[in-house]
């Protein structure tokens, strides 16, 4: 139920998707979506504390002692690979940062993580914008993985772009 919900979030935005339309994809009724999740926003928190739940574990994964260009590594080959696997999830992603109604939903689930992408260029001239670029760069890759009618596999690209951050002063 909650994949299916993931999907038709993720294809069509919070507003424009019914329980009703949920229920079918899920092979569900009405009733029985509605018995676990009385409201259309209970149904979207489910799903989005399910996706937490998802990259909190993934996080769990990384070996622990790893320098900034191995961090920065582990987490783009993670994410690329949950991307390449399952493109709904990033299309979610994408709508809670476009969806006016998901985003507002969506807010308190995520925290900023701008801090965190900055440790990870720390000793470089300009951390902030070496953060940025990655994260801008990342993003692209990952919403033509999700949305483009012929999608390139992100796990190439990402590859080059690591290479081509970290290869550039000092990481």
């Amino acid at each position: 139920m909650l994949e299916a919900a993931l999907e038709l979030f993720a294809e069509v935005g919070f507003k424009n998707a019914s329980i009703a339309s949920i229920a079918r994809r899920a092979g569900s009724s009405k009733g029985l979506v509605h018995h676990y999740f009385p409201t259309k926003r209970d149904l979207i928190a489910a799903v989005l504390a399910t996706r937490i739940e998802h990259m909190t574990a993934l996080a769990k994964q990384q070996p622990s002692g790893l320098g900034a260009a191995d961090k920065l590594r582990w987490w783009a080959r993670a994410i690329a690979a949950d991307a390449d696997a399952n493109p709904s999830r990033f299309r979610l992603y994408l709508r809670a940062l476009t969806d006016d109604d998901l985003r507002e939903i969506a807010g308190g689930f995520v925290p900023p993580a701008s801090k965190d992408w900055r440790s990870l260029f720390a000793g470089r001239a300009e951390p902030a914008l070496e953060a940025r670029f990655f994260q801008v760069s990342l993003l692209g890759i990952l919403t033509q993985r999700a949305l483009s009618p012929h999608p390139t596999p992100a796990g190439p690209l990402v590859e080059r772009l690591l290479q081509a951050v970290l290869d550039s002063e000092g990481a």
